[in-house]
């Protein structure tokens, strides 16, 4: 009855080349039924807020680089963030606290 975090490295439900879609659909079935104050995951390095069935999953960002990514493929960037997270009297927040000067491109990974 008390409510839990899960936490992975890799997103279950954003990362279709590492889970099935059926264990991540079965995942996110069990965890909207469950008491769960969020789902956080890290590995893709950027960060990402979003609801699902209710659920918050959130994503951290990363200290060393972070990725930006469009229909052609992915581009890094210098820049760092790191997600702040508080709970308090029964809800979670998140904040995504992002420094970098002067973000340059590091590697570009087009198709």
């Amino acid at each position: 009855d008390k409510p839990a975090i899960i936490a992975f490295h890799t997103p279950i439900l954003f990362s279709g080349d590492v889970f099935k879609k059926a264990d991540a659909m079965r995942f996110r079935h069990i965890v909207s039924k469950a008491n769960i104050l969020a789902v956080l995951n890290g590995h893709l390095h950027f960060p990402l807020f979003t609801m699902v069935d209710g659920v918050p999953y959130v994503q951290a960002g990363s200290p060393v680089y972070e990725n930006s990514y469009n229909e052609r493929g992915r581009l890094s960037y210098d820049s760092s963030s790191f997600n702040a997270l508080m709970y308090d009297d029964g809800r979670l927040f998140t904040r995504i606290v992002s420094f970098s000067e002067e973000t340059q491109l590091i590697e570009r990974t087009l198709e």
